[in-house]
């Protein structure tokens, strides 16, 4: 409804310049309205009087009362039924935008009572006194419809998907072991992953202790390919903690620091406690 979507004022005062041959037009700056009057419905099918008047010193004196029709909510959405759909409405005040938008209309407070809205459930729109444009009340419905996607996402570049391993290692034939290993549920091996202690499988306690060899050879055992642990460090986490963990188990320890000429890293080790 194209037609009223300018506000009471400018188009009561289009109706105005329109009619009479004023020296200047009225517009806003040079006149005010005061609150209309219900009255009869006349023959000619006015119902309302208003009281324009002029401001002193920007053109017009002197006051002058007009009669026309102010336009029924009821008989307005007579042909449609009106809803609002925007997420997180809670009031007619939040809804006016959506409303506004969906049927063209520039409805505003004040000239409308305010009032709570809750989904699915009819609530009333209704016309105070003092409304230049509308009278009565109409019933509506929210319906949540849920953000529009193109109102919400505005970065439509994307980050491309990439392989574990660079592409340049890749071509050079490395294999990734962490795809190798990802898949699987190290479940039954997990007493082999918790001997080991967090820090360097080369050295130290887990290389002197022999976890680390007792991994190495799980893991081929696996069928995973051998790799050299010399630089390598494992280090244990829970559920959650690793951003790239399979959220399916409740643990997962991390090889990283892999350095070898064929496989490169890191490597999720995914398990469960027994």
């Amino acid at each position: 409804m194209p037609i009223y979507q300018k506000s009471p004022k400018a188009l009561l005062l289009d109706k105005i310049n329109a009619a009479n041959l004023a020296p200047r037009q009225l517009t806003e700056l040079n006149c005010t309205f005061e609150t209309p009057t219900t009255i009869p419905t006349t023959a000619e099918g006015f119902n309302t009087e208003v009281v324009v008047r002029g401001i002193q010193y920007r053109g017009y004196t002197g006051s002058v009362k007009f009669r026309y029709r102010r336009l029924d909510l009821a008989l307005l959405f007579r042909n449609t039924n009106l809803v609002a759909d925007a997420p997180g409405i809670t009031t007619l005040t939040q809804a006016l935008p959506n409303i506004n938008a969906r049927y063209g209309l520039n409805l505003t407070m004040p000239g409308l009572v305010d009032g709570p809205i809750v989904e699915n459930v009819p609530f009333v729109m209704k016309a105070t006194p003092e409304n230049l444009m509308y009278i009565g009340e109409v019933q509506g419905r929210y319906l949540n419809a849920g953000y529009r996607l193109q109102d919400v996402l505005y970065q439509r570049n994307l980050d491309t998907l990439d392989h574990p391993i660079s592409s340049s290692d890749i071509a050079t034939g490395y294999k990734s072991a962490g795809m190798l290993a990802f898949g699987i549920d190290f479940t039954p091996e997990s007493n082999i992953i918790e001997a080991l202690v967090d820090g360097p499988l080369g050295t130290g306690v887990n290389y002197t202790s022999g976890a680390t060899a007792a991994l190495m050879q799980t893991l081929v055992g696996l069928g995973q390919p051998a790799w050299d642990f010399t630089a390598a460090r494992i280090d244990h986490y829970g559920q959650g903690v690793v951003a790239k963990a399979n959220p399916n188990f409740g643990h997962c320890a991390v090889i990283s620091n892999i350095v070898d000429n064929n496989v490169r890293g890191p490597i999720y080790l995914h398990y469960n406690l027994l």
